[in-house]
């Protein structure tokens, strides 16, 4: 059914994404290239990243906090973490739980590889003494 089609036809509902993995797929398939909005979406995803990358920071920028900033920033970040994957169930068929859990778990891993590929980079770069 094209996008015409569809604006004429009243009936027309979407299918339910995370009811059935086979629409998913199917609506996917046969989404028109002038349906996708890449500058849209592109704006989307960059404004996500802002948000979710400035909220790791408000600790630092409030001043009452005046002690255990670090640890309020991480568990700020794991929170973030857990509530975008499980907002991110809404829209495949993985529970809300697990969407959570996994974007949490890669969350803190490539937070320790980054972490890691740091502290070897600097230890690389002192000067023996």
């Amino acid at each position: 059914m094209t996008t015409s089609e569809r604006s004429m036809n009243t009936e027309f509902r979407p299918p339910s994404l995370h009811r059935d993995p086979r629409t998913a797929v199917e609506v996917a398939q046969n989404r028109a290239e002038e349906e996708a909005h890449p500058i849209r979406h592109g704006l989307a995803t960059f404004g996500a990243f802002v948000i979710a990358g400035a909220v790791p920071l408000l600790p630092f920028l409030t001043p009452e906090l005046t002690f255990g900033r670090f640890v309020a920033s991480c568990a700020v970040t794991l929170a973030i973490l857990f509530g975008v994957g499980a907002a991110r169930a809404a829209v495949t068929i993985d529970r809300w739980w697990w969407s959570g859990l996994e974007m949490l778990l890669l969350g803190v891993a490539v937070a320790a590889v980054a972490y890691g590929s740091g502290a070897l980079v600097a230890d690389w770069l002192q000067e023996p003494v």
